[in-house]
């Protein structure tokens, strides 16, 4: 489960690259996944948002990147948190 943690986090992370996010902007992701990557999410949550600079995480079935964690097929879609929000 750990392992699948890091992978997820460097699968945001690399989309946070890929869309030339500062690092130090904050995100909101949606994730489309099993059981499995959402269970690891939930015990990893801490760690994960620390990590990427998640301020809001929704599962729910979303148009995004896809990924395959581990043989986990997953769904990522990462958005720039306005400073608004963050209030």
């Amino acid at each position: 489960m750990e392992g699948l943690a890091r992978e997820l986090v460097n699968k945001i992370n690399t989309m946070r690259r890929e869309e030339g996010f500062a690092v130090t902007d904050r995100i909101a992701i949606q994730i489309q996944t099993t059981a499995r990557v959402r269970q690891c999410f939930e015990k990893y949550r801490e760690y994960i948002c620390h990590e990427v600079l998640a301020v809001d995480v929704r599962f729910e079935k979303c148009i995004g990147t896809e990924w395959d964690l581990n043989g986990e097929p997953t769904t990522l879609l990462i958005s720039l948190v306005s400073e608004k929000s963050k209030v």
